[in-house]
């Protein structure tokens, strides 16, 4: 699997190296990109996988969180004071929030990290489900095409199955095929 991208969007450049270097101990530690509050407008959603907020100038913060309103996005918000985090919370629903108290990075790392497995595990998902429904309608496809042609001798694997004087065929109980003739 690619290696995560942690984009940083900070104005102290403190907060930037405190959260990479704690994170740096971390056995799966993603890659991370810095940004400055001012600068995160017309944001590549493929460039990162989340996005953790924090030390950004309070005019700008509610433009920088708009910004960052991208589907399948999460965004994590580390906030100083208790008043601003509800703040941003009441603004923006579906920010994770993180009030700064002792212990602050511990907690962004282990939430940070939760999040982007979840977004991992999502990705596997969507992707077995379109492998499932490729192989639904190659599926159909095959059943159509042995409904086309009921003369056609069956697979050799489907013989081996159902040995019976039936159409081996794993239509819907609708097919009319008949079963193949036999041959001498």
């Amino acid at each position: 699997m690619d290696q995560a991208t942690a984009l940083i969007i900070s104005d102290d450049p403190d907060f930037s190296r405190l959260v990479m270097d704690r994170w740096q101990g971390e056995r799966n530690a993603p890659a991370f990109t810095l940004m400055s509050g001012d600068l995160c407008h017309d944001l590549d959603a493929d460039a990162f996988d989340m996005a953790i907020v924090g030390a950004v100038n309070p005019g700008i913060l509610p433009s920088v969180l708009r910004a960052l309103d991208l589907p399948g996005k999460p965004v994590l918000l580390a906030c100083k004071t208790k008043p601003s985090a509800q703040e941003a919370r009441h603004a923006h629903p579906g920010v994770r929030i993180l009030q700064q108290h002792p212990g602050w990075l511990d907690t962004l790392v282990l939430v940070s990290a939760e999040v982007l497995r979840l977004g991992q595990a999502m990705a596997r998902a969507d992707g077995a489900e379109q492998a499932g429904k490729s192989l639904e309608r190659q599926a159909a496809l095959g059943r159509y095409s042995c409904c086309l042609n009921p003369d056609r001798s069956p697979p050799r694997r489907a013989r081996k199955l159902k040995p019976s004087a039936t159409w081996p065929c794993a239509c819907t109980k609708s097919c009319n095929a008949s079963p193949p003739s036999k041959r001498n």
